[in-house]
């Protein structure tokens, strides 16, 4: 089919997926919007004139059509600048004009619809996206049901592979190896043509993807991810889920590439929709437009510190995201010696006895009996001071200013500077087989440390009778994601 055949929304889309842009895209629009097209000029001479005029042609011929167009042109540009006070004063006029010059049967609304403009909330969000946000009268359907997830199927189309051919070959570039997974598979094209596993809730008969359900795809297991206009097609509810979704199964410093339709989706049929720039179309699907910085500050959000979004040059907003490699406890010289089993059992009953009958010393903590795994002993490893600072001594001892020792060394340190590598000698954590973590050796230096606004100190983790097994912020993976192997000035 040729696209000049389309309807105005489906020929943006085409655009879109196609990946047709500057002076070619440029030139397909005016060949589409030439009037000499037809467009139903004869049948529908005043829709015509209409639709021309609200968007900007101007044939010199002076209609009702012409002069609702320089109605409409007035009431946008006063929309933008005022759009609580002179703006709302044309409402009426503009409404009253639009129903003197409608043929036959049809609404104002329908009107607009037919014209391609929708309504006038989503008629100014084309020049404005914070027009629908700014109405709640006549001619906005902000109450009007969301369309069922299920019926993001009704927007699957062919056109895609040009976008998928691209879109692999910046994969080839940022991320050369790995599994590709295509989430929100469409109609299947990435998997017929470039053999990429797939997701795809909603497939049509004859496309049987990898994954139907999400929560079927292991997480960490893809290195590459392609997401092509699926956030633009489902509610927030539905759209953070998914960007959720593939921050869960990218891979360490794997990459995804997402895109999603923009300020096009407003020249759809139907009601203007929730959120800025969407509409609930005539099909009864959602579309919601971004901007590329509106993408990449979403996407952002929702996925948080872990990963990398930055904008690419696919689709008319494009986002790519890498998901930055967590640090392994193995970064930081953990080593374990355990055995386990029965031997472990014995160890931990032991230490809750101590634990009950001690009154002072290493067993009333549970630091007795065997160090089964360690941090820091072979490889540098600096914590944050603040967060050291919280912990107690095995006999509840804070150093404190008044303190003979914290005194001595706070002046040493003002005379001669702290040293965060401490001449060689580290803060010792212990951690029992519960857990709970405390300051074996080092109470001072972090004390001092604290006072002077040292931000990290050279430490060493220490695991009692399993506790590298235990839950607690110094369980092993815990202390990887805050320590650093330099210290921080």
């Amino acid at each position: 089919m040729n696209i000049l055949d389309l309807g105005p929304a489906e020929f943006l889309a085409a655009l879109d997926e196609l990946g047709i842009a500057g002076d070619q895209r440029d030139a397909l629009v005016a060949q589409y919007s030439d009037p000499s097209r037809g467009y139903e000029r004869d049948e529908r001479p005043f829709l015509t004139r209409l639709a021309d005029n609200v968007i900007g042609f101007d044939d010199g011929v002076e209609t009702q059509g012409e002069r609702i167009g320089q109605s409409a042109r007035m009431f946008f540009d006063a929309l933008r600048e005022d759009p609580l006070g002179t703006a709302g004063g044309m409402i009426s006029d503009l409404y009253g004009q639009m129903e003197r010059g409608v043929q036959g049967d049809l609404t104002p609304y329908e009107t607009f619809e037919l014209a391609g403009i929708l309504s006038l909330p989503t008629a100014g969000a084309r020049f404005d996206p914070n027009v629908a946000r700014m109405f709640g009268g006549r001619g906005t359907r902000n109450d009007t049901p969301l369309p069922p997830p299920e019926n993001a199927q009704r927007t699957q189309i062919s056109g895609t592979l040009p976008t998928y051919i691209r879109a692999d070959e910046l994969l080839n570039e940022l991320r050369p190896e790995g599994q590709t997974l295509d989430f929100g598979a469409g109609l299947g094209l990435s998997q017929k043509e470039l053999g990429y596993d797939t997701f795809e809730p909603y497939p049509r008969e004859g496309f049987e993807p990898t994954f139907r359900s999400a929560s079927d795809i292991p997480s960490s297991s893809y290195d590459r991810i392609t997401n092509f206009n699926v956030l633009n097609v489902v509610p927030r509810n539905v759209r953070d889920s998914i960007v959720s979704d593939i921050g869960r199964i990218l891979a360490p410093e794997g990459v995804a590439l997402i895109t999603t339709r923009g300020r096009d989706v407003l020249s759809a049929g139907g009601t203007p929709g929730p959120e800025p720039m969407s509409v609930i179309t005539s099909r009864n699907t959602y579309q919601k437009g971004f901007t590329p910085a509106e993408l990449q500050e979403y996407v952002q959000n929702v996925l948080g510190p872990g990963y990398e979004v930055s904008r690419t040059r696919l689709g008319p907003a494009g986002v790519q995201v890498r998901r930055i490699a967590a640090p392994s406890p193995r970064d930081f010289g953990f080593y374990r010696d355990n055995p386990g089993g029965e031997w472990l059992r014995g160890k931990q009953e032991r230490a809750d006895i101590a634990m009950a009958e001690s009154g002072r010393g290493l067993g009333r903590r549970g630091i007795t009996g065997s160090v089964t795994g360690t941090m820091g002993m072979q490889t540098d490893l600096f914590m944050p001071t603040r967060l050291l600072s919280t912990l107690t001594g095995l006999m509840d001892e804070r150093r404190v200013p008044g303190d003979p020792k914290f005194d001595a060394l706070l002046a040493r340190a003002r005379e001669e500077g702290f040293d965060p590598n401490q001449a060689g000698n580290r803060i010792v954590i212990a951690v029992n087989h519960r857990g709970d973590p405390y300051v074996l050796e080092g109470n001072t230096r972090i004390a001092v440390a604290r006072e002077l606004g040292i931000p990290n100190v050279k430490a060493e983790v220490r695991y009692w009778n399993g506790g590298e097994d235990a839950e607690g912020p110094f369980a092993p993976q815990n202390v990887a994601q805050i320590a650093t192997s330099a210290p921080e000035y």
